[in-house]
């Protein structure tokens, strides 16, 4: 869901939460529930196509981080098992050719990380000999390989999960089309309703006319609570990124860091937000991280709750 796409969606959210508040205002017109049916069907339709877009580019990001994450262990392991036969035997070249970090590896993209994995499973396999007592053998080079080939297989799942993305969105993008089609009809009545409530009028209208803009700032408001004693969880730890980059990041661009904690009743607030998604996460001690993806758009105040389970689960003796 691209972000014109993402104020669409969410101004006809907006707009059924103001119809719905308003249902007996609206008896008198008999043609009415049929077209409000049929917009609540469209804005349902909307928001499972969106959430498939969410669910599969997020389930392939997850899959590939964690494959990202077992290579870069794995090199790093090997590096050090060279390592350590080079400075035994004091093989300056040997030593010079696994000289990279952890930071280098994390920071590196896709490609560059497959490119510095097979580096060093060829370092590895063409000093077997030597590096064997060290732990190098057949067995770990082969499951090295393995790794990589799966690392290979999640960057291409992701590629083709993307073009999967696109057809998503041009499905997202006929459903607005039809969804509008009772929503031009709902827009006459609430016009005839103009001088007879102006209140319900200028509602509607403000709903109607959110628009996107890409350096509009808008506001979102959380709150954190127990899942099962829905009491609040203070002062937890937010962590906030832009979800359309879909880069799990600790620091960078991508970092949203203009989050307020709000007192003690569990409450935060993300300030100055540009028009977009954004996944939030949380954590608090004692509890599973959780996260959430939530919507922001100029001219809504975005409300949500984090819900969290204990990671332990307390037995009475």
């Amino acid at each position: 869901m691209n972000k014109t796409q993402n104020v669409r969606l969410t101004m006809h959210l907006s707009l059924r939460m103001v119809l719905n508040q308003n249902l007996v205002k609206f008896s008198s017109f008999t043609a009415y529930p049929g077209l409000k049916e049929s917009f609540d069907k469209g804005v349902d339709n909307e928001q499972s196509i969106a959430s498939d877009q969410e669910s599969h580019m997020r389930n392939s990001v997850a899959a590939k981080q964690s494959v990202r994450d077992a290579a870069i262990g794995y090199i790093l392991d090997l590096k050090s098992k060279i390592s350590a036969c080079a400075i035994v035997k004091e093989d300056r070249i040997l030593l010079d050719s696994v000289k990279f970090t952890s930071g280098k590896l994390k920071r590196s993209s896709d490609n560059k990380l497959v490119r510095i994995f097979e580096t060093v499973l060829a370092i590895g396999a063409g000093n077997s000999e030597i590096v064997l007592e060290y732990g190098v053998t057949e067995q770990f080079l082969t499951d090295g390989s393995d790794l990589l080939e799966d690392l290979k297989a999640q960057i291409q799942n992701l590629l083709l999960n993307k073009a999967e993305q696109k057809q998503l969105t041009a499905q997202l993008e006929q459903q607005f089309k039809i969804t509008n089609v009772p929503l031009k009809t709902i827009d006459a009545i609430v016009e005839t309703m103009r001088s007879s409530d102006s209140v319900l009028y200028g509602v509607y209208k403000s709903a109607r006319g959110i628009k996107k803009s890409a350096s509009a700032k808008a506001s979102a408001i959380g709150k954190v609570m127990d899942t099962i004693t829905r009491q609040p969880l203070p002062k937890a730890k937010i962590t906030v990124l832009k979800y359309e980059s879909n880069k799990a990041l600790v620091s960078g661009p991508d970092l949203v860091k203009n989050v307020k904690i709000a007192g003690t009743l569990g409450g935060f607030v993300l300030k100055s937000l540009s028009t977009g998604s954004y996944l939030v996460t949380v954590s608090y001690a004692g509890y599973i991280d959780q996260e959430v993806i939530v919507h922001v758009n100029e001219g809504v105040l975005t409300r949500f709750e984090v819900l969290l389970t204990k990671s332990v689960i307390e037995t009475v003796t």
